[in-house]
């Protein structure tokens, strides 16, 4: 499994995505960043740039990722969500229970992120990492034409 692991980051090293990938890890890392506690009442949502994005489901709550931004930054430096040097935090209008909402992506991210999965020419024992990336690449098609529909895009 580390050899798949390390293949892996070999690979996004190679496209110039690993800094974006380990940006990213901040959303699954953060209940560990954050505490139990606060994990209940606040969702990681998405990583943009290098700010994480959190919704609160209280001002209160908000407040509280605010005084514990530094202590939870560290934390997730340490996990390895590395290159992310600020949170942000939104009051939510949803419960805590519903799915996250998906990330908004410019529309000059989308066709980076096509180019490079069009570029991809990896060798056959990098299967399940195709069906990965061909797997994301249809949700991010999807999610795009959900923004079309709803008149966002």
């Amino acid at each position: 499994m580390e050899s798949v692991r390390q293949s892996l980051w070999e690979a996004l090293s190679r496209l110039g995505l690993k800094e974006a990938a380990q940006r990213q890890q901040a959303v699954t890392l953060w209940p560990q960043a954050a505490g139990p506690l606060l994990a209940r009442r606040c969702r990681a949502l998405w990583v943009q740039g290098t700010t994480l994005w959190v919704e609160a489901e209280s001002s209160a709550w908000a407040q509280q990722v605010a005084l514990l931004k530094h202590r939870i930054l560290s934390r997730l430096q340490h996990l390895g969500a590395e290159g992310i040097d600020d949170i942000r935090v939104r009051v939510g209008a949803t419960r805590m229970d519903e799915p996250p909402e998906e990330p908004p992506l410019l529309a000059e991210e989308l066709d980076e992120a096509r180019r490079k999965l069009d570029e991809m020419g990896f060798p056959q024992s990098f299967d399940p990492l195709q069906e990965a990336l061909r797997e994301w690449r249809v949700r991010v098609e999807a999610w795009q034409e959900r923004r079309r529909k709803k008149g966002k895009a």
